[in-house]
């Protein structure tokens, strides 16, 4: 970055990195992915208006599950509360099969 250059956020960084890194789409695409418009993925981009909570859990559905796990942690969701869920659910699934 040059002298005088800002930093952007690290949500607008990470809306980025989804978008071209691990999706591979361009703006026009992401946008219509979400339902939005390119005018609002920009502005996400540039850190000039940042995603609401609705839009970063959808982008948690797109994401890798490491990624994913920084988009539920930015909108507070409680990442203890998520594995202890997951767990119940693994144990329900697995007493399901011992049943059947």
């Amino acid at each position: 970055m040059g002298e005088g250059a800002k930093r952007l956020p690290e949500w607008a960084e990470r809306v980025r990195a989804l978008r071209k890194e691990q999706l591979r789409l361009s703006q026009t695409q992401f946008a219509a992915l979400l339902g939005l418009t390119v005018t609002t993925i920009s502005s996400w981009e540039t850190g000039l208006k940042e995603p609401s909570a609705e839009h970063y859990i959808k982008m948690a559905n797109l994401a890798t599950a490491v990624q994913r796990l920084w988009f539920w942690e930015h909108v507070g969701i409680d990442l203890a509360t998520v594995r202890g869920a997951a767990a119940a659910l693994r144990l329900a699934q697995q007493g399901k099969r011992k049943v059947s």
